[in-house]
């Protein structure tokens, strides 16, 4: 990340942040919601803050977990740390927000944080999941191939299935018959995924939750130099859900078979429906306002 650049971009794209503003009123008074949910676009957020429309806003996102005390921390990175979490406070606006987390953790009504489990894809519930002997591998950098091949190459018995960006790409690339190279797409991406032995994944959130749902064991490689990344590595560890790397070392991922899957977790996710519905009624209903910086229940 480059914080002046990002500075500099923004104040230069100053004009267009302001139209968004402008087109944001027109549709708040064209459409007269009843409230506003806010995935974490910082626009959303900054508006709420600067223009205090009669709407109540509920802002919904991982990211929300940094500013959450039971949130893990990285040595070292303190001041990255300290502006994803002003960055977050920032987009969640005045009514508060529902951070997505792996694990169970306390409401914070003073520093306006409800808790509740992965939004998941209604497909990702519904595949049937099974386990053909694959390991199933997605990378978001090209450049990480040749680790892939040489592993392959000293573990030839093991089928692998690997997704990754490749714009000159028009179709599989099979090197032999148990490794193949595939371009990215979402939905054979995910049948694999219910049909493999493990995946293989960067650190993204909602890429540990689908795996961790399906019962799948989970090696998770964070990007290198992405902050986030690093953390939720950490947490997903620490909760039990993958192992991690920072190399693409599938002897890992082998070993990690032999746990069982994470039962909590499945357990957690079915109180998604109804933590959600009650955050929404209640941001709706404005049955907690924001006074003096934290929730406080509204007369009646």
């Amino acid at each position: 990340m480059d914080l002046a650049g990002t500075l500099w971009q923004a104040c230069r794209r100053s004009r267009a942040f302001l139209a968004s503003f402008r087109a944001f009123d027109a549709a708040l008074a064209g459409s007269r919601p009843d409230g506003i949910v806010n995935f974490l676009e910082p626009l959303a957020g900054i508006h709420h803050w600067l223009r205090r429309p009669d709407v109540p806003q509920l802002s919904i996102g991982h990211q929300f977990m940094l500013n959450h005390p039971d949130y893990p921390t990285a040595p070292g990175l303190q001041l990255a740390s300290a502006g994803v979490r002003a960055f977050s406070q920032v987009a969640a606006g005045r009514d508060g927000c529902y951070a997505l987390s792996f694990y169970s953790a306390r409401n914070l009504p003073d520093r306006r944080i409800r808790v509740g489990p992965p939004l998941l894809r209604e497909e990702v519930t519904q595949l049937p999941c099974s386990d053909q002997g694959y390991l199933l591998i997605y990378l978001l950098n090209a450049g990480y191939r040749p680790e892939i091949e040489r592993w392959h190459w000293r573990n030839p018995g093991i089928p692998i299935h690997c997704f990754y960006d490749r714009p000159a790409a028009d179709g599989t690339e099979s090197m032999d018959p148990n490794l193949h190279f595939h371009p990215l797409h979402g939905g054979r991406f995910l049948q694999r995924m219910a049909e493999c032995r493990g995946v293989v994944c960067s650190a993204g959130f909602e890429s540990i939750a689908e795996a961790a749902s399906m019962g799948k064991p989970i090696l998770a490689v964070p990007v290198e130099g992405h902050f986030e990344q690093q953390l939720n590595g950490i947490d997903a560890s620490r909760s039990g859900l993958a192992v991690t790397s920072t190399t693409f070392d599938l002897d890992r991922l082998l070993q990690a078979e032999s746990r069982p899957p994470n039962e909590r977790f499945r357990e957690w996710l079915m109180e998604s429906d109804r933590r959600l519905d009650s955050a929404l009624r209640d941001a709706v209903s404005r049955r907690f306002q924001p006074a003096r910086g934290s929730f406080q229940a509204a007369p009646g």
